[in-house]
């Protein structure tokens, strides 16, 4: 009884250790162009008395990439809460990602006991900032 108890509590905490979200098939390209307004400021139109006017918009940031199997358009979880965990943020892909720059990212995420696609057949998804890899 002891054994079965002891191997029972052993599996089960492997089981919660185990659950993370794992990228896979990863694939790799060129960014074509950049878009969004991850800087949270947005122009907006009729300011009083000819000043310049401001608000904030929700902030958001996508890629266009080239890859050998076709342009990719990525949208960069800007939440930060769909992938792995780590230093990457939609920010600071932005300030470092420049036309021209090779990154590597996933195409699927491996959960416990199953996966998600990341994209659809038009090659349109959300990544996580976590999961873009720039490579130099």
């Amino acid at each position: 009884m002891r054994k079965i108890l002891t191997s029972l509590i052993l599996a089960g905490t492997l089981g919660v250790v185990g659950c993370g979200i794992k990228p896979e098939n990863f694939v790799e390209g060129r960014v074509l162009s950049e878009y969004g307004n991850i800087s949270r400021i947005e122009e907006s139109s009729g300011a009083l008395f000819g000043n310049e006017s401001v608000k904030l918009g929700n902030p958001n940031y996508g890629l266009r990439v080239e890859t050998p199997q076709g342009i990719y358009t990525i949208e960069v979880d800007v939440d930060d809460m769909s992938g792995s965990s780590g230093s990457h943020t939609a920010y600071n892909l932005a300030a470092t990602i420049e036309i021209g720059t090779k990154i590597r990212f996933p195409l699927r995420l491996k959960r416990r006991i199953s996966g998600e696609e990341l994209f659809n057949s038009d090659r349109l998804g959300i990544v996580d900032p976590d999961d873009i890899e720039i490579i130099h």
